[in-house]
């Protein structure tokens, strides 16, 4: 769900994924949304179906899991405010779902809402103090709103844990 980072602009290279997308349970509409989202070269139509798959789910009792699925959905089509109604929903059902916040946490900073990013992205970090994606987009944000001694300690968190990824140390070094 890197769809929105804005990182890769400036690298051409993902990010570390330690988020990745959990099938809901086994309900009508959640599988087949996930397989038509998930395969490659996937165009508008077949995001469409997708959504409307996830929202089948999502109706058929897939709870946080298949909210967030859609959103996921959503975040592809460019339809930004239904993944965020989607995604806060999910933190109403699972308030410590550290993909929900995350991705939420990427919608913001791309709606260059940087206070309600730092919030997400500190409490998925709150939950999971070792992922290496909110701190680097922390680390990001506190750069871009020159915080740059707390940009540097999120992202040399990151390199040291994934000390390949250039981007961080791109960005760390301009804190």
């Amino acid at each position: 769900m890197k769809t929105l980072l804005l990182l890769a602009a400036l690298s051409g290279m993902p990010p570390p994924a330690s988020h990745p997308l959990a099938a809901p349970p086994d309900i009508s509409g959640c599988r087949e949304a996930v397989q038509l989202s998930s395969q490659n070269g996937a165009g508008p139509d077949q995001f469409k179906q997708a959504l409307d798959a996830a929202s089948a789910c999502v109706t058929a009792g897939g709870g946080a899991d298949a909210l967030i699925l859609r959103a996921d959905i959503e975040q592809r089509l460019a339809q930004p405010d239904a993944a965020i109604a989607d995604l806060t929903r999910a933190l109403e059902e699972q308030p410590f779902a550290v993909l929900a916040r995350f991705d939420r946490g990427l919608i913001y900073m791309g709606q260059l809402k940087y206070d309600l990013a730092l919030t997400d992205f500190t409490a998925a970090i709150e939950v999971n103090p070792n992922d290496a994606d909110s701190l680097f987009e922390r680390g990001w944000i506190y750069q871009l709103t020159g915080k740059y001694e707390l940009a540097a300690s999120d992202l040399t968190r990151v390199t040291v844990r994934y000390p390949e990824y250039a981007p961080a140390f791109r960005i760390r070094g301009l804190s």
